[in-house]
């Protein structure tokens, strides 16, 4: 059995490895929700090239700081609340690009 089919039958484990740094457990995480969080985001920011940047910022933050999760919490939930929250931050901010005058 390969790890990434472990993780389909136990999110525990998935959630053990992301907070130890387990790469298999990233690239599982990062393969399976990717796509779904970037539609997510895409609902707040109306773009999809934003919605990636903000999604792979969350996993960027994940993957350098290992998992941060409090037991008991769900992973898809603390994944779409880091989006969300990160979302309402970019179009909360001004336009970045500013024109010179």
């Amino acid at each position: 059995m390969k790890e990434c089919d472990i993780y389909e039958h136990d999110i525990h484990v998935l959630i053990s490895d992301l907070k130890s740094g387990q790469e298999s457990a990233f690239d599982y995480l990062f393969v399976t929700r990717y796509k779904e969080l970037c539609r997510f985001a895409r609902a707040f920011v109306g773009s999809y090239e934003a919605a990636e940047d903000i999604v792979q910022d969350v996993f960027i933050k994940i993957w350098e700081n290992n998992l941060r999760i409090s037991n008991g919490v769900s992973l898809d939930s603390y994944l779409y609340v880091a989006v969300r929250n990160l979302s309402l931050i970019h179009i909360s901010e001004p336009t970045r690009l500013q024109l010179i005058s």
